[in-house]
């Protein structure tokens, strides 16, 4: 091995023992930190401490490290340190790979237990019956306008409104096949088949489009069909080992939507 590169791979080895060193000794105050909160009936999750850490995550000047890149990594350190405290459950409406999952994990990170729901109705079930300590349910899009079922369902809740998250909707064509000219059918949540309709209708003008009632059920079944494909997420085409024949097909590029976390604290 080249000399110069192992002296240089040395180095890292060395500050990647002091990182986990430092990450350990942090652990254990986390820890310390969970037992106070216990003890005086405290939120296990604090927005208020999570947007300062991002702020000052914002404030630095880094030379050669990104700032996204940086903010990802304290997202899961974060996430490790909730459920050091408390492991939390966090419900969504699924099934999973949605954009509400993906909202829910940008959030809260990949350490704690998420659990998927069938309707908004059932989030706020879940949060109001303790079965889960917070739900991610989506409330306005950019494109589409507010969700009302979920401003309905605040009017007889006792949940409140913890924090809000705000994704890019990203929509991408995804199927078990190679190339486009193999697909006679496209599976999506109405939406995002009305979000996508010129793409579709300059690149698969011959393919049928079929409504699903969400962007993952979509890729679930595009997975068992070869000449069929899905306008989904990423993160579907690896759950469901799809392939992705065009990324980002929206026809609109600046298209978000605002996604509330919902607590009882």
């Amino acid at each position: 091995m080249n000399k110069d590169l192992q002296n240089l791979r040395f180095q890292i080895n060395e500050i990647d023992n002091k990182i986990i060193e430092l990450l350990e000794k942090r652990s254990e105050i986390v820890k310390n930190i969970g037992i106070i909160k216990r003890e005086k009936g405290l939120s296990f999750y604090s927005p208020e401490r999570e947007n300062q850490i991002y702020k000052t995550l914002d404030s630095l000047k880094l030379t050669f490290m990104n700032k996204n890149s940086l903010k990802a990594i304290f997202r899961e350190i974060m996430s490790a340190s909730i459920k050091m405290e408390e492991p939390l459950t966090i419900s969504y409406l699924g099934p999973e790979a949605t954009f509400t999952h993906q909202a829910a994990i940008e959030k809260f990170g990949t350490s704690l237990y998420y659990q998927p729901e069938e309707s908004i109705e059932d989030v706020f079930f879940d949060v109001e019956q303790d079965r889960a300590d917070f739900g991610v349910v989506p409330i306005e899009n950019s494109i589409e306008g507010v969700v009302n079922y979920t401003l309905d369902m605040f009017v007889n809740s006792n949940v409140k409104i913890v924090s809000e998250i705000m994704v890019d909707i990203k929509h991408n064509l995804l199927s078990k096949s190679n190339s486009l000219s193999e697909i006679k059918a496209v599976y999506s949540h109405p939406n995002a088949l009305g979000q996508c309709k010129n793409w579709l209708k300059k690149h698969l003008p011959n393919a049928i489009l079929l409504e699903t009632a969400s962007t993952a059920k979509a890729a679930k079944i595009a997975a068992k069909d070869k000449s069929a494909a899905a306008i989904s997420s990423l993160a579907a085409s690896s759950l469901y080992d799809l392939n992705v024949l065009a990324k980002g097909i929206e026809d609109k590029i600046n298209n978000v939507t605002r996604f509330l976390v919902i607590g009882k604290h």
